[in-house]
């Protein structure tokens, strides 16, 4: 929940509560003057390459932005952040709709103070509270980038409305610009790689430590970023989600140890609550994973041409001429952490070596250099021929670290009493190959079948609505349904003839106390750390 004053937080109780909301948007993208940020246009994700200032409550990457207040003009917002399983990456969006009765926001009008500048990937800051005594406190609530054109209705496109995404799902949308390898390789290590190749500076995201460690991470130049983060996200079965003040957070799976409810709903403050899903139920968990690690060095490529000085040159595909050269191109069959790349000619034989005769078949001893540029699952090697006679290269082997599929995965628990009661509802998880080690799926399984091996329906709430109230905060409902939940969904709006209202997707939780030695009981229900 963020921090707001108590004032704020009687007044989102209160029967009467006045609305406040700021509406900040950068259509000029312009940098504020007399800020000393860091080099513009260099990011990968739209320009924002902004190091963040020092205060604790700047929204960070953002502070560098010349921000137009358009809130007069809001006739409403609506915003909405989710988490689904099995992934739990959060998606967050917003809609706002804008009075156009003097065409401000008309792209094509020439008069408009905005003309030239309202396009898409447009910084956007939300910000919703209440007033009092005719002053506002408003608490951070979207912050994103503008997506595609405004669209327009009414009289004369009297209305103009924005749709905006989180960075997140920005970068989601997203293609790998490089090859990542990783060793031993801990789940926040891995995400903070991918969001530092997108153009994020560490000041940009708060990533706990994860409790997943993945023995070889290898992830190819192209592949979707969102993808990737999913399953990293699944394998933790943690929570990565962009915060009301535009910073990245992960969490791991027990990062909700030792929380306690926020807030209480009653009749006072549920306008509706209802069942929305019962099919949540996982009382059966089935994990096949790949297991791949470094190797020590071995030989990875061998090329054995012994009578090819006899063949034709057409034949002959290890053939240089004199004062010539030739390119090998080598596929392996797996990841390679590293190799020696310069084979030497008539070298040791335990590294890269090759050796080469002339077209006599004698043995060539000088006048042969290669080089070598190794790629994560290919090589290619220059072989240059500096004699003023042809050559064959009669034999070629690379040694280097190979990573190798070692073990697979293939777990399977399940919780008796649950399916002795609903019947077998199964997770099973085949297309992952980020689990790192059994124990990892161990812990995974546990955790899940914890929180989901019982009944306990998705609820929908309708309630008077608190800003302050964040995705995954944990509450307490009182009444027919009472009970422990965390968020899992929430939609927020703002409008000029309804007000502020709050509406939560909420899942059943049960409290989880650390163990403490001397204090907890063995095998009760305080809960012992992950090693």
């Amino acid at each position: 929940m963020i921090t707001a004053s108590t004032e704020f937080n009687q007044i989102a109780q209160s029967t009467i509560r006045p609305i406040a909301q700021k509406t900040n948007i950068s259509f000029t993208k312009s940098r504020a003057e007399g800020l000393n940020w860091f080099i513009l246009d260099q990011s990968q994700l739209d320009g924002i390459d902004i190091l963040a200032t020092d205060t604790d409550d700047s929204i960070q990457p953002w502070d560098a932005y010349e921000w137009g207040d358009f809130s007069r003009d809001v006739m409403s917002i609506n915003w909405s952040r989710s988490v689904a399983f099995p992934y739990n990456v959060q998606s967050a969006t917003c809609d706002i709709t804008m009075n156009n009765t003097h065409q401000k926001y008309t792209y094509e009008n020439e008069d408009s103070p905005l003309y030239g500048f309202i396009l898409p990937k447009r910084p956007v800051r939300i910000y919703a509270g209440f007033k009092k005594n005719g002053t506002a406190e408003v608490v951070p609530a979207f912050v994103g980038l503008t997506q595609n054109m405004p669209s327009y209705s009414g009289t004369n496109n009297s209305t103009a409305s924005f749709t905006a995404l989180d960075f997140l799902s920005e970068i989601g949308n997203m293609q790998l610009t490089n090859t990542i390898m990783m060793r031993d390789v801990r789940t926040d290590e891995a995400i903070a790689t991918i969001l530092n190749m997108f153009g994020m500076d560490a000041s940009m995201y708060d990533l706990a430590r994860g409790e997943n460690v993945i023995p070889f991470l290898d992830l190819e130049s192209g592949l979707n970023a969102g993808n990737i983060l999913q399953k990293l996200i699944q394998a933790e079965n943690g929570s990565l989600w962009l915060d009301e003040k535009g910073i990245i957070r992960f969490a791991p799976r027990y990062a909700d140890l030792g929380r306690l409810p926020v807030m209480t709903f009653d009749e006072q403050n549920i306008v509706s609550i209802a069942p929305s899903r019962t099919d949540g139920i996982i009382n059966r968990v089935k994990i096949t994973s790949d297991i791949r690690k470094i190797q020590d060095k071995q030989p990875i490529f061998t090329m054995t041409n012994e009578n090819g000085y006899e063949s034709s040159a057409d034949e002959d595909s290890y053939r240089i001429k004199p004062n010539g050269n030739t390119i090998i191109w080598i596929s392996f069959d797996d990841p390679i952490w590293s190799a020696t790349q310069n084979p030497v000619l008539n070298g040791a034989n335990d590294d890269s070596n090759f050796t080469a005769v002339d077209l006599s078949g004698n043995a060539v001893t000088s006048g042969l250099i290669a080089t070598g540029t190794l790629f994560s699952d290919a090589m290619k090697i220059v072989v240059t021929n500096t004699n003023s006679f042809a050559v064959s290269l009669s034999y070629m082997e690379i040694w280097g670290e190979p990573a190798k599929v070692v073990d697979t995965i293939k777990y399977d628990a399940y919780d008796e009493d649950s399916v002795s009661e609903f019947g077998e509802m199964v997770i099973d998880i085949t297309e992952n190959n980020f689990f790192g080690s059994y124990d990892n799926a161990d812990h995974y399984a546990e955790d899940i079948l914890k929180k989901r091996a019982g009944y306990s329906p998705t609820m929908k709430l309708k309630v008077k609505g608190n800003p302050a109230l964040q995705l995954g905060d944990i509450i307490s409902i009182e009444g027919k349904y009472a009970g422990d939940y965390k968020i899992t969904g929430i939609t927020s709006a703002i409008s000029q003839s309804d007000g502020f209202a709050i509406e939560m997707t909420v899942e059943k939780y049960t409290i989880l106390l650390p163990f403490i030695l001397d204090e907890s009981i063995l095998d009760g229900s305080d809960v012992l750390g992950a090693q």
